[in-house]
């Protein structure tokens, strides 16, 4: 079967015939990719800023684009001839592009659609994320130059969201995994056909596990926090709950340091969050730190005591999988698509996304508790394991493309 992907970035199999080094993005896809790549031949596109690239070899192609294009998707549909194209995710406009291109090339039977997340909700519903209107306006020299304050970075969401929106209504096939996202999809476009399909995670997140004795009693990790959608601004508002029962706490969060970045690059949501941080006196429990590798991810994962993914929307996501893969005690906001992941009180925590004071009861409950910590680590693991049981899913896909095909 020679099946063609679409994505947003460059997933490490590629990365390694380009000869660059791989992104921290798009892991969960590279082990699939492989797999596939034993059994079929596959071409992958993808963006590629510095112009239009192409490689063949056999059972094996890519193609990187600068700049979107129909006639360009369409003409090179037309010299694969691809069984089937698979495009991962709905909000870019590449996606839009594509399908566009595969209904002119009468091949929308063929072409199935991932769901990621679903980018026009959150901009009419969840980008702003509770933040208070003067943050949500404030605008700094960065901002300024490069049009990117809060209320901006909704407003290209809100354009993502149309893109999305035609994709869904266009696609006949679509691929997601929580009851939140197949009736989502199905408010766009109830005529759609819908498959069920779990993702799989990095490989070191199945070799990794977490161990009380072992972690650092004070640490929270999370692993997003550079714009508001993330919740670092609800985090902080919890912990100046916890830090008065506990002075020593820890936040550890992949972002850029809002201490170190200089005057002229500072976001107003970076502004804000040192804003907060300044006023509960947190200054010496906030780490910013770098992106991670997958190890280094895993490694984080397995040091904390406690893993928090407080997002004002989520469908699932994958860092808390990897977290829960590990057995790392979750608190998690209850948005989207968390619950299909997550029973309250048995595999994780969960709170309403828009009470920090809530979430400071969870985090101070798991501190306090370590057999609810051993408990909900247990079965966060068993859980996840079973959720993303990587032969299950792999051939799950392959049961999608089969169906589709008519096998």
């Amino acid at each position: 079967m020679k099946i063609l992907w679409i994505s947003n970035v460059v997933i490490p199999m590629v990365c390694q015939e380009l000869n660059i080094p791989a992104t921290v993005l798009g892991g969960w896809m590279d082990s699939v990719a492989r797999r596939m790549a034993k059994e079929h031949e596959m071409v992958f596109v993808f963006p590629n800023r510095s112009g239009n690239i192409e490689s063949h070899k056999e059972n094996f192609g890519f193609y990187g684009f600068s700049k979107c294009n129909e006639n360009y998707f369409e003409s090179m549909i037309k010299s694969e001839n691809p069984e089937l194209i698979h495009i991962w995710g709905t909000e870019m406009k590449h996606s839009m592009c594509m399908i566009r291109a595969c209904r002119k090339c009468g091949f929308l039977d063929r072409t199935v659609v991932s769901i990621q997340g679903l980018i026009h909700y959150i901009a009419d519903y969840h980008y702003y994320a509770g933040l208070p209107y003067k943050a949500i306006k404030a605008k700094t020299f960065h901002d300024l130059v490069f049009r990117n304050s809060v209320y901006d970075q909704c407003k290209k969401y809100k354009v993502r969201g149309q893109y999305e929106i035609e994709v869904l209504k266009n696609a006949r096939y679509v691929i997601g995994r929580t009851e939140w996202d197949y009736e989502s999809v199905k408010l766009v476009n109830r005529n759609i056909e819908y498959f069920k399909c779990n993702e799989s995670l990095r490989d070191v997140f199945y070799e990794q596990s977490w161990d009380i004795e072992k972690c650092d009693p004070l640490q929270i990790f999370m692993s997003q926090g550079h714009y508001p959608l993330k919740g670092l601004h609800v985090v902080a508002d919890a912990l100046q709950y916890v830090h008065e029962q506990y002075p020593g706490i820890k936040l550890v969060v992949i972002s850029k340091d809002v201490y170190k970045q200089p005057v002229y690059k500072i976001t107003a949501y970076q502004a804000y969050i040192k804003k907060l941080i300044e006023k509960y006196n947190l200054r010496g429990n906030v780490v910013f730190a770098p992106q991670m590798d997958a190890a280094k991810m895993a490694d984080t994962i397995c040091k904390s005591r406690i893993f928090i993914n407080a997002s004002s929307i989520e469908n699932s996501s994958n860092s808390l999988g990897e977290a829960m893969l590990i057995g790392c005690p979750c608190i998690a906001s209850n948005v989207g698509g968390t619950s299909t992941f997550i029973t309250d009180g048995v595999d994780g925590l969960l709170y309403p996304f828009n009470e920090p004071y809530t979430l400071a009861v969870k985090i101070l409950k798991l501190l306090s508790d370590k057999s609810l910590s051993k408990k909900l680590s247990d079965n966060a693991r068993d859980r996840a394991s079973e959720i993303f049981d990587r032969d299950k899913n792999f051939h799950a896909m392959l049961d999608v493309y089969k169906k589709m095909l008519g096998g």
